[in-house]
């Protein structure tokens, strides 16, 4: 949240070209009955794209949803407001209780213009670095016809031009619970560095539990996604935007699978597990 280089998930889907691939793994022997059956996985070709929606949701809620949220309170931090409501970019209102380094807010169909802050809380305290807090603070993005609820704790403290935030968070959509535990992220604070994203996946979106890892850079962006089993799931976001996933079961094994997505694709998939 404190990066110094925020990057956002649309930097991810900006891509235009459709480019789709399935490589299989290849055989030692041209006849059917030679060939060996696939590894049981609990990442495998048949669920592979789900888990790569899975994986871009939790880095677009880590990276952009989490960071809009708690901007639109620190904001009013840094312009030093007198407690009241405040009024919001495009209608509605932030209301503002402060109480000593504890700063309250409470939005009031606050239109931040991307995203509507709709109620709920955030509580941001600056004692020692930056605490935030968000009790069922219900938002939706532009655009969509449904909202959802944050809940959670962050912590972000900043070191010269190093920064870092752990923490964990919930969104809970349409009645179903996506848990992110073990978040953290950290920014060496140079143009030329990448940041480094890590954080627990537990959602009834996918049949089991995962742990993702993001390298952020500013033309490219790498991810890895495991389950428990060791299958892992690799992910590259190269400039242009196309999406190649690659499909390993074991992280340091062979590539099972390999698939490209382009921007219709991944935004397809994405919605698929959302609604």
């Amino acid at each position: 949240m404190t990066s110094t280089r925020p990057v956002s998930i649309d930097t991810c889907f900006t891509f235009a070209s459709i480019i789709f691939t399935i490589m299989l793994t290849a055989c030692n022997s041209n006849s059917d009955s030679d060939r060996r059956p696939d590894p049981v996985t609990k990442i495998d070709k048949t669920n592979m794209v789900d888990a790569a929606a899975v994986t871009m949701l939790a880095y677009r809620r880590s990276m952009a949803d989490t960071s809009v949220i708690a901007t639109a309170g620190f904001r009013l931090i840094i312009e030093d407001k007198a407690n009241g409501q405040h009024p919001c970019a495009k209608g509605g209102h932030l209301q503002l209780e402060k109480v000593g380094s504890d700063y309250l807010f409470t939005p009031i169909n606050c239109d931040l213009g991307d995203y509507q802050l709709i109620s709920g809380k955030l509580l941001i305290n600056i004692a020692s670095g930056y605490f935030y807090q968000f009790t069922s603070l219900n938002y939706r993005l532009n655009g969509d016809t449904n909202s959802q609820s944050l809940t959670g704790q962050l912590k972000s403290t900043i070191s010269g031009s190093q920064s870092s935030t752990s923490g964990y968070f919930s969104v809970e959509r349409n009645k179903r619970n996506d848990v992110y535990q073990d978040y953290s992220i950290t920014s060496a604070g140079t143009n030329n560095a990448k940041d480094s994203m890590r954080l627990s996946i537990n959602t009834p979106r996918f049949p089991h539990s995962l742990n993702a890892e993001y390298d952020i850079a500013s033309d490219t962006l790498n991810a890895k996604v495991q389950a428990n089993d060791g299958s892992q799931l690799s992910m590259l976001v190269a400039k242009a935007g196309t999406i190649t996933l690659e499909l390993h079961q074991q992280a340091s094994g062979a590539v099972l699978a390999s698939k490209t997505l382009s921007a219709a694709e991944m935004t397809a998939a994405i919605t698929k597990i959302t609604e």
